[in-house]
């Protein structure tokens, strides 16, 4: 059932604005038994690694991990659904791809054990971070074992970007690191529908509020009653 898929899944979003964080409370975070905040100051590379540290740490008997931007919501019904059609025993790294291979920008991102080079046939490339990553438990105990933080977070940071270095810590614990492209992870829905996306990103809180009564507050009717 949808509540005990919910109960499988930690959801924790990266936040440094208190008026996001009241509205994910509202839309989101009130139907999700494993659900939380990660609070940082500023744009910080290492955010996204925080923030599974902490869901890891505060969660570690969930089966997946999905972490998100602050500015963004999740349908919990979608999320549970399209964790399903993937193995949570075995390792899983999942969201929108922002680019693999000879496609991404970069000519090359500083990963700890291997650099990510532009055209490697290897380079597992990223994910938007913005509408939300969900991994897999074995990947995130792999990823957790390799302290990732230590490295990603120095200064200056090795790599630029949140969702970048999330990518590197899974490619440093999983060499064979492949991104399961879900573009209903909606990194630029800039505002309005929520159409047929999982997540969409780049809203205003009073959006999350008002996508939250419409997709999840029937949530609720499961949650009191289990």
């Amino acid at each position: 059932s949808l509540r005990s898929g919910l109960s499988d899944i930690a959801v924790v979003y990266v936040s440094g604005r208190p008026d996001f964080d009241k509205a994910l409370t509202e839309a989101v975070l009130q139907y999700t038994p494993l659900g939380g905040i990660f609070k940082v100051h500023g744009k910080v590379p290492d955010n996204f690694i925080g923030a599974l540290d902490y869901a890891f740490k505060r969660f570690p008997t969930a089966k997946w991990y999905y972490i998100a931007d602050d500015d963004s919501f999740v349908h919990l019904g979608r999320l549970v659904q399209l964790a399903s059609t993937f193995d949570a025993t075995s390792k899983q790294y999942i969201g929108h791809r922002d680019c693999a291979g000879d496609s991404c920008p970069n000519s090359k991102v500083n990963c700890k054990r291997e650099t990510m080079l532009n055209g490697a046939v290897n380079n597992p490339g990223w994910a938007c971070g913005g509408p939300g990553v969900l991994m897999s438990r074995p990947l995130v105990e792999a990823m957790s074992a390799r302290s990732c933080k230590e490295y990603y977070g120095q200064e200056p940071a090795p790599v630029c970007c949140g969702d970048m270095a999330l990518a590197c810590c899974a490619w440093d614990a999983w060499e064979g690191l492949q991104i399961s492209n879900v573009p209903s992870f909606n990194p630029g829905a800039f505002g309005k529908a929520l159409a047929n996306n999982v997540a969409v990103h780049h809203i205003i809180p009073n959006t999350t509020i008002a996508l939250g009564k419409v997709y999840n507050l029937h949530m609720d009717l499961e949650h009191t009653n289990s």
